[in-house]
């Protein structure tokens, strides 16, 4: 697949949202690292692991970043209000 928003599109018949996947897993690494039962000092090494992993996957990490935004500021996901339509629901009446 081109990349991971055609593969979602392809399993689950709706493209959605952006899944970002790679930064579901740094989340998720790092939530590993948080709550492990361990020293301080190794917990610290973990972390300083993940840094590497950032860098070597800094290219797709920021392709899915510039989808995401693009996505986020399409106009197709805001569509224009129909005419004299101003997508306020007007409030009850109170006495």
């Amino acid at each position: 697949y081109k990349n991971t928003q055609h593969r979602r599109v392809w399993f689950t018949a709706q493209a959605g949202p952006p899944a970002l996947p790679h930064y579901r897993m740094l989340a998720g690494y790092a939530r590993a690292v948080r709550d492990a039962d361990v020293p301080l000092l190794d917990k610290m090494a973990c972390f300083a692991m993940l840094l590497p992993w950032m860098q070597r996957n800094a290219a797709t990490m920021w392709k899915e970043m510039t989808y995401a935004m693009s996505y986020a500021m399409s106009p197709r996901r805001h569509p224009a209000p129909a005419d004299g339509d101003t997508g306020l629901k007007e409030a009850p009446e109170t006495r």
